[in-house]
């Protein structure tokens, strides 16, 4: 409980601070409609002011730091099976008054609003920025990209000195035999997992490539798929979006067998 305390206090008094932003990140199995979680990741960052959304510009000693992806603050991995740690992240991403700056929104905020079982979370996120889209809109017609593939090309230094996240924990054999992949208690390997994203995520914002402009952009954007995702509940959407995928590449495959 001491720590609990300790905790918020510290969240309490980022809000005390104007353009405070924090970044932030979820593990757990399955994320999305029917998924669960298991772990938040938080950290403090200045590399973007959260009112002005001006990235805060460093110097070419500053940019090597951040090439080696050291964290500069304090960063926290909280249990979501604590009901109390719960309502200690929905404090966080709830309030309007820290930006919480994420990478790629749709799978974390779907869990946070809509997971029932085994614990409860509902949280309605709110002041969320999705960095992958500033990343996108830098280039007219772009797709998102990936963590990864942004990290080797904006601070190729850093990408070396993370592990590969393919090679950190093999999903897909864990999977395969309806086992979890990320069960708690987290061992070393599995903690610095959860953790390296944002690792990652301040290397590719030090680097300050989208300009005040994208950001702004990718702010609205962010809000306007969050207020989708939370008139879905029942998670049809996601399901629409996979049919019309599917129907897609059957579509395709009929042409290949004409051709």
């Amino acid at each position: 409980n001491e720590l609990l305390l300790l905790l918020l206090g510290f969240f309490t008094g980022c809000q005390a601070f104007a353009g405070a932003t924090m970044l932030a990140d979820f593990e757990g199995e399955f994320l999305g409609h029917g998924g669960e979680l298991t772990t938040a990741q938080l950290q403090p960052t200045a590399a973007l002011n959260g009112e002005t959304l001006v990235p805060r510009t460093c110097s070419p000693s500053a940019a090597a730091a951040a090439e080696v992806a050291l964290p500069r603050a304090l960063g926290f991995l909280l249990d979501l099976r604590c009901p109390e740690v719960v309502e200690v992240l929905g404090e966080v991403m709830q309030s309007r008054k820290i930006t919480k700056l994420m990478w790629g929104i749709t799978g974390d905020a779907q869990a946070l609003m809509h997971q029932r079982v085994p614990l409860q979370i509902q949280v309605k996120p709110r002041g969320i920025l999705d960095c992958q889209l500033a990343f996108a809109l830098r280039t007219r017609g772009a797709r998102c990209k990936g963590m990864a593939k942004v990290l080797r090309e904006l601070a190729p230094s850093a990408s070396k000195n993370l592990p590969a996240k393919e090679h950190q924990i093999p999903w897909v054999a864990y999977q395969a035999q309806n086992l979890r992949a990320f069960e708690p208690p987290l061992d070393v390997k599995r903690a610095a997992y959860a953790m390296d994203d944002l690792h990652r995520l301040e290397a590719i914002l030090s680097r300050g490539e989208p300009t005040r402009r994208e950001y702004v952009a990718a702010k609205s954007a962010s809000k306007r798929m969050l207020q989708a995702i939370r008139g879905d509940p029942l998670g049809l959407m996601p399901l629409r979006e996979e049919l019309s995928r599917f129907e897609r590449i059957s579509r395709q495959e009929n042409r290949l067998a004409k051709a």
